[in-house]
């Protein structure tokens, strides 16, 4: 998932589609302006009856002149549909909306078709609706649930009968059975009993407008929400499903209870402030701050879902699941054609490692547990720990900086202390790591030998109402013998 979907662009340059849809909303307002006596049946759409109960944000404006509730059924849970709607903003996400119509008036956007962790609204931050217009501040909000932006008149101005105007705009989600949810937008408005404001703010102007534009803003979120892969959507031939903590087949009592064990959530984890990584080397704070919403949980655990190929005489397709956690990880995939199929794992678990794989789950293959392939497996977690930024955020770790867009980190583990030389891009990417990893790709004897990893593209995965960024695909080598050896795509991610 490429992650610059909030680039900004000229009305001309969004194509024929996108003015289709604009002409299609301007014709759904016009014909809203000509039925006023269908007002009622508008401010409820999509929910009917349900539209009269009450939500939060609504004491902001006890007794508004008008409100709209507008609602819509999502087939996807409200954790996954809340980073959407949490970076709506002219200066963020976009609203999902007619860009057409929106670029015509001057907003010079484009909706964005990813989630960005950078744009996720917080308490105080402004809800901007037009690029040159005062944002509205977010009041309130239940992250992952609910919130409201309000803007009101200063006392002082209502006390001196200088005319004034107040709105609220509530996003509320509600989790509904069968993994579903509903998404709300109640908007609600007065103003002083001035002519003009009650022009300016009243449903006659703002409701036909409101409506077509409130409506296909619900829609686009729904349409994002719906489109990822793990809500039924077409999916690659590889990708699985996002993994669960269940345990996958093929692996020994051994390894199923280490499974187990490091896909256990991390206990009582702390929110993410980017200001933590204000004193870490600058790529790297660049790095955290971009890919770790504010206010994420950070979790440590990761279970990952991945396909590609790995060399093994040849390439070799496969598909794997992965337990990573800072203590180990469990690696259990299988690899080759319908004809010779491999089974088995990697792990590093307890401070030690192992590999054991089969052909066929009978023929043993190869099966290892020794010093060697500890200290290598020990690399591998200090270099896999780079996938998951929230991992990162450990006092365990500590920085050495080089220069604006290299730093290495220096982790410890199994008794050693690895170097990993991280490298971040201008936008806040982690695009390369490197570091002397344990190995004998050559065959010569075992011995610190170069290992790099490269990075690309982008999978944003929610935390409990919060989002992290992870890479969406790598490729892993050594500097001698074999080269690169390991290519891989992240087909879904889950942290807890």
């Amino acid at each position: 998932m490429e992650a610059d979907g909030g680039s900004r662009v000229r009305a001309r340059d969004l194509g024929w589609r996108a003015a289709a849809e604009g002409l299609g909303g301007a014709a759904r307002m016009a014909a809203a302006v000509v039925t006023p006596f269908d007002r009622p049946r508008r401010n409820r759409w999509g929910l009917g009856d349900r539209a009269g109960r009450p939500y939060p944000g609504d004491e902001l404006i006890d007794v508004p002149r008008w409100q709209w509730t507008h609602g819509i059924e999502i087939d996807a849970p409200a954790a996954e549909v809340w980073p959407w709607i949490a970076q709506v903003g002219a200066d963020r996400g976009g609203f999902y909306s007619y860009e057409w119509l929106e670029n015509l008036v001057g907003c010079g956007l484009r909706n964005a078709e990813s989630i960005v962790p950078g744009w996720q609204l917080q308490v105080g931050d402004g809800l901007r609706l037009h690029p040159k217009s005062p944002p509205v501040p977010v009041v309130a909000m239940e992250p992952g649930r609910w919130l409201v932006a309000h803007a009101a008149p200063d006392a002082a101005d209502v006390a001196a009968g200088t005319p004034w105007a107040a709105v609220s705009w509530l996003f509320h989600l509600e989790d509904l059975p069968g993994g579903r949810c509903r998404f709300v937008s109640r908007f609600r408005s007065t103003s002083s009993t001035n002519l003009a404001m009650r022009v300016a703010f009243g449903p006659a102007l703002i409701e036909p407008i409101g409506f077509a534009m409130d409506r296909r803003m619900l829609l686009g979120v729904k349409e994002r929400a719906e489109r990822s892969p793990r809500r039924g959507g077409r999916r690659p031939r590889h990708e699985q499903r996002c993994p669960s903590s269940a345990t996958p087949a093929g692996l020994t009592r051994a390894a199923r209870r280490d499974w187990r064990t490091l896909a256990a959530p991390t206990p009582a984890p702390r929110s993410f402030d980017p200001a933590v990584v204000e004193d870490l080397p600058v790529p790297i704070a660049r790095w955290l701050r971009t890919s770790i919403a504010a206010g994420t949980p950070l979790a440590r655990t990761a279970l990952l879902a991945m396909h590609g190929e790995i060399l093994v005489g040849r390439w070799l397709p496969f598909s794997a699941l992965q337990v990573l956690a800072p203590t180990g990880y469990v690696w259990a995939a299988s690899a080759g054609s319908r004809f010779v199929r491999f089974r088995g794992f990697d792990r590093y678990t307890r401070g030690q490692g192992q590999m054991r794989w089969t052909v066929g789950g009978l023929l043993p293959a190869v099966s290892a547990r020794d010093a060697d392939v500890t200290r290598s497996a020990a690399g591998r977690l200090a270099a896999e720990t780079l996938l998951v930024p929230t991992a990162v955020v450990d006092p365990a770790i500590t920085w050495q900086a080089q220069d604006d867009r290299r730093a290495t980190a220096l982790i410890p583990l199994g008794g050693w202390t690895h170097p990993v030389e991280v490298e971040v891009d201008d936008d806040g990417a982690v695009r390369r790591i490197a570091l002397p990893r344990w190995g004998d790709p050559s065959g010569d004897g075992f011995a610190e030998r170069q290992f790099t990893v490269t990075f690309d593209g982008e999978l944003p995965v929610v935390v409990d109402g919060g989002v992290v960024v992870l890479p969406r695909s790598l490729e892993a080598g050594w500097d001698t013998g074999i080269g690169v050896f390991f290519r891989a795509t992240l087909d879904g991610a889950r942290l807890s």
